[in-house]
């Protein structure tokens, strides 16, 4: 339509492609528009006899100003050397006669008292006062000056160095997540997989925009033109925090929120929406910066918690999976496992019970009972309990397991991420640097499938967390800890 309307010379061009010779089809074509205008950008102001751009008013640089320092004493050293050739050198009153005067101070002998022709324009060099009286200074021994050149600090001036940026100094901190504020990205993904592992960046890419783009105030300015940025800081009081920047996730948000909204999901049996949200925070857990020991006490817990979370959600969404309908034997140990993971009681409640139907329905009683037991000991409601002391009263008159499965509860274990069996006490094990969820052995080196982001089984050295800790004078130091 452009071309068409203003004759561009792509018209025709365009024509034959939307209109091809052999097509069948008759692909209609715009028409004119009369009222059209034909946009072009602004044409710069410029001066066409220097350049085709636009020139503004530039100051002269240091160098520039230094080069034309250098030739301005070779001009006015010139002009003093041709007055001294020609000027009266006793006018300064350096030649001294008998009564202490220059001869040119002197008024003339002649009768008229007047000057002389010699003496007109010279003015009276007496009055400058340039003699001084030598009495005290007679001892003194001086060196003469050696000829040479000036030095090179009377020609220059050195000019200060500028100060380092802020990416400069949020890049030098030891935390990751101040590395990603400076927008060092490879800096922060060095530091994550020597501090805890981490392989997989792909879950973590919005997190890393968020926290970057959260550190700076952007004011947009005109269209054709960048943002005004400013750095935004954690702290405005004096110390080493007044230079770090402000984060945009903090320890609260996530207790408040993420991990409410996913007790939530939990119980009411929404498990996907349940799982996000903990893994969210796993994630989140990564770029929290704490204050004191408290706060790094609760991140630990944090992540524990969603770790055996994690692990639980991913056993049970894989039991009730329709491939393992046919195995009750599995289903049953996968509910078993899942009630020895680190739950809050209103939910552990949930899992003893679902595993209580599961051993009561393929017929092992004596095991059925044993999770009846744990049951109350949680002190549930009047129903959940009457409903555990009928399984555990059928079980003394029926003390058998119709299945054998890998189930031992007086064997402490942990349960492997994978394969979703128990690591008794005492056996190898290899775990992740982050989540540290435990693993056999010969998983050692795959992708951690708890927080989806280390390696497991890799060295690392901990991840860094920022705390004050406080003095007996009440003052604070700043300092360093790992997970």
């Amino acid at each position: 339509m452009t071309a068409e309307n203003h004759n561009l010379p792509e018209a025709e061009n365009l024509r034959n492609r939307i209109q091809p010779a052999d097509s069948e089809t008759n692909t209609p074509l715009p028409s004119k528009n009369s009222n059209a205008k034909l946009l072009f950008p602004p044409t710069p102001i410029m001066k066409v006899h220097e350049s085709n751009w636009p020139l503004l008013t530039v100051s002269k640089g240091y160098f520039e100003g230094a080069s034309m320092e250098e030739e301005r004493p070779k001009l006015v050293s010139a002009d003093i050397s041709a007055d001294l050739e020609t000027g009266d050198e006793d006018a300064w009153g350096m030649d001294m006669d008998e009564e202490g005067a220059s001869p040119k101070a002197r008024k003339p002998k002649n009768d008229q008292d007047e000057p002389t022709e010699q003496d007109e324009g010279d003015g009276e060099p007496g009055e400058w006062d340039v003699d001084l009286d030598m009495g005290e200074l007679e001892g003194i021994d001086v060196a003469p000056a050696k000829p040479g050149k000036a030095s090179q600090a009377d020609k220059f001036v050195v000019l200060p160095t500028s100060g380092p940026s802020i990416s400069q100094i949020w890049g030098s901190s030891n935390l990751p997540v101040d590395h990603i504020a400076a927008g060092s990205f490879d800096s922060a993904m060095a530091l994550l997989n020597q501090q805890i592992g981490v392989v997989n960046f792909a879950p973590l890419k919005d997190k890393f925009l968020a926290i970057r783009a959260g550190a700076t105030l952007q004011v947009p300015t005109l269209p054709s033109f960048g943002a005004l940025a400013t750095p935004l800081y954690r702290d405005v009081s004096s110390g080493p925090r007044a230079t770090l920047p402000l984060l945009s996730l903090t320890l609260e948000s996530l207790i408040d929120d993420k991990l409410k909204a996913g007790y939530k999901a939990f119980t009411n049996a929404k498990f996907n929406d349940s799982l996000a949200n903990f893994l969210s925070i796993l994630h989140s857990l990564l770029f929290i910066v704490v204050d004191n020991r408290e706060d790094s006490r609760k991140c630990k817990e944090l992540l524990a918690i969603c770790k055996d979370y994690i692990t639980g959600l991913r056993m049970e969404m894989t039991r009730k999976d329709a491939s393992l309908s046919s195995e009750p034997s599995r289903q049953a140990e996968l509910a078993a496992y899942f009630t020895h993971c680190n739950l809050e009681p209103i939910h552990l409640q949930l899992a003893l019970r679902s595993a209580m139907n599961t051993f009561y329905k393929i017929k092992n009683y004596q095991q059925a009972a044993g999770f009846a037991r744990r049951l109350l000991d949680l002190d549930p409601k009047e129903d959940v309990a009457t409903m555990a002391r009928k399984v555990i009263k059928f079980a003394e008159q029926n003390n058998d397991n119709a299945i054998t499965i890998n189930y031992n509860d007086r064997n402490p274990f942990v349960v492997c991420g994978i394969s979703f069996t128990p690591i008794y006490r005492g056996s190898e094990s290899a775990t992740c640097g982050y989540c540290s969820a435990a693993y056999l052995p010969n998983f050692k080196g795959q992708l951690c499938p708890t927080c989806q982001l280390a390696e497991i089984g890799k060295s690392v050295t901990g991840l860094q967390l920022a705390y004050v800790k406080p003095e007996s004078s009440g003052k604070k130091e700043r300092g360093n800890s790992g997970w």
